[in-house]
């Protein structure tokens, strides 16, 4: 739940946490939680009591303090109520949330869909037998971006001379990374050596999109 649902000026504040306060007292039963008046009471009643003071032309600094520090506790204190009972409690309806004027949550889930975007693969030497690795989509994600939840590669060192592997199938190694950007640190004795990456994007359920293209650098 995001802080919008709170109206920043102390008056419309105080209107909205009066009108919560009023709403949960007399639906908390319904909503199976507790009372509002034991969360937030006090702190409603601190908070009121403080914008009154302010009523009168001769006020000082301190009761602008003591009417600011009455707003964090009254604040603090009523959107704990909301974000621990209300927000997401199957017994309170969308238009109960209408009437309290919170934040109305869609609660059906959205699919992820497998990604369909081929990954690219920058290589940069860092230091000796280091690698870093920069991975990023080969054409512009047009679909949910939550598929990409990370990148699967296989690679495999040879040597200089070997033939180039033409696909996944020719690579032993696996590494599941879901950074943008990852070191890799071979052997000091592979220095010298090629090593072949392939890599694909998942979703967080494990489905795959397509294979990228052969990428190799030397290890340095």
């Amino acid at each position: 739940m995001t802080k919008n649902y709170i109206p920043s000026a102390d008056l419309e504040f105080l209107k909205w946490v009066k009108n919560l306060f009023v709403f949960a007292s007399k639906n908390h039963e319904r909503f199976d939680v507790g009372a509002p008046e034991k969360y937030f009471g006090d702190e409603l009643a601190g908070f009121e009591a403080a914008m009154e003071k302010l009523k009168n032309p001769n006020h000082g600094k301190i009761d602008v303090s003591e009417k600011n520090e009455a707003r964090k506790a009254c604040e603090t204190a009523s959107r704990i109520y909301v974000q621990g009972f209300l927000a997401r409690n199957p017994n309170v309806s969308k238009q109960d949330k209408e009437a309290m004027k919170l934040n109305i949550h869609d609660t059906i889930p959205t699919p992820v869909g497998k990604p369909v975007a081929r990954p690219d693969l920058g290589i940069k030497r860092k230091a000796e037998a280091t690698l870093e690795l920069h991975i990023k989509p080969a054409q512009k994600i047009t679909d949910d971006k939550r598929a990409y939840y990370g990148s699967k590669i296989v690679y495999g060192l040879f040597e200089a001379k070997d033939p180039a592997p033409t696909s996944a199938e020719g690579l032993n190694k696996l590494l599941f990374t879901k950074r943008k950007k990852e070191l890799m640190t071979f052997e000091s004795q592979d220095s010298g050596k090629k090593v072949y990456f392939v890599l694909r994007y998942e979703n967080s359920k494990g489905e795959a999109g397509p294979w990228s293209k052969v990428f190799s650098a030397f290890v340095p």
